[in-house]
């Protein structure tokens, strides 16, 4: 069964269209579960601070920034494969 180039555009950019908005959707819920800040506002706001609870929240930030650049590095890799693989294969 042959495509037309029609069919052939409509699938590639569909499929590039999807893989773009998983990664996207992806890297958000990432950045919006970085909400860590609503966590500790009423240890931040306080004047002091002890240092057990400054080590907690450093910590956390750090956890959940690693978790990100993790998503963003690798699923940009992932996808950016994935997208030369359609261009290929879909001719």
């Amino acid at each position: 069964m042959t495509l037309t180039s029609r069919t052939k555009f409509f699938v590639r950019w569909g499929c590039i269209i999807t893989i773009s908005f998983i990664y996207i959707a992806s890297v958000l819920v990432s950045v919006l579960d970085y909400g860590i800040t609503r966590k500790y506002t009423d240890i931040l706001n306080d004047k002091t601070i002890t240092i057990e609870a400054c080590n907690a929240v450093v910590n956390e930030f750090e956890r959940y920034y690693d978790k990100l650049i993790d998503i963003a590095f690798f699923g940009y890799i992932i996808s950016t494969v994935l997208i030369l693989l359609i261009f290929r294969k879909v001719r």
